[in-house]
């Protein structure tokens, strides 16, 4: 499964870009997509592919905000 990077990037403040670019090859209909990773994605499977990577962001996002909010004593717990 993709888990996006935020470390290797602006961090959150790529998110952003990224679902933005999901917007645009979604909107785009595509038959296919190429992955920097894993098999090509054809026909139905390319919206579900689409919406994967969305989820991981969101996930991963979520887990960077919880732990850059989170307290001193609930990171080590």
């Amino acid at each position: 499964m993709y888990a996006p990077n935020l470390d290797a990037t602006d961090g959150l403040a790529d998110w952003k870009i990224w679902l933005t670019s999901l917007d645009r090859i979604q909107a785009l209909s595509p038959q296919a997509i190429v992955c920097g990773h894993g098999p090509v994605v054809r026909g139905e499977n390319v919206a579900q592919a689409i919406e994967r990577v969305r989820e991981a962001l969101y996930q991963r996002v979520a887990e960077t905000l919880a732990i850059t909010t989170a307290e001193p004593d609930d990171i080590d717990s």
